[in-house]
């Protein structure tokens, strides 16, 4: 078989099979409402639940402000809960929602995010994997 025909038919079968991992995420969007990467997320935040539930009853606490892009990662990591936001994390910014500045100033937290914890500040951004570390939760 001629080389061009070989590599015409190698991108068909390539974008036939693209096209239909294409339409079959679309066709399970459009009847479970969710996405395929959604339940691979959904997994992820079963866990971030168990770690974030002890994370309060440890009353740990991540110290951050409204326009810091590390401290969205951070509140990424659980999804921006509204138990996170609420239980863990203390906004800084004097202009952010429910800001907590003069405790902020009080505590000496001097960058974003830094997290509390058992009394000592952590400065920085950190994965999940090292916030279970730090904080003795598990997660997975």
């Amino acid at each position: 078989m001629d080389k061009k025909i070989k590599v015409f038919i190698s991108f068909g079968i390539l974008a036939v099979l693209v096209f239909g991992f294409w339409f079959a995420s679309k066709t399970i969007t459009a009847v479970t409402g969710k996405s395929i990467l959604g339940w691979l997320i959904k997994e992820e935040k079963k866990d971030s639940n168990q770690l974030l539930t002890c994370l309060i009853d440890k009353n740990v606490k991540m110290y951050g402000a409204q326009d810091c892009g590390h401290c969205e990662n951070e509140k990424n990591l659980f999804n921006n809960s509204q138990i996170f936001l609420k239980n863990v994390y203390v906004e800084c910014d004097s202009a952010g929602e429910n800001s907590q500045y003069e405790l902020c100033l009080e505590k000496g937290i001097s960058g974003y995010p830094t997290w509390e914890v058992n009394g000592k500040l952590y400065p920085g951004e950190r994965t999940i994997e090292q916030i279970s570390s730090l904080t003795g939760c598990k997660f997975k």
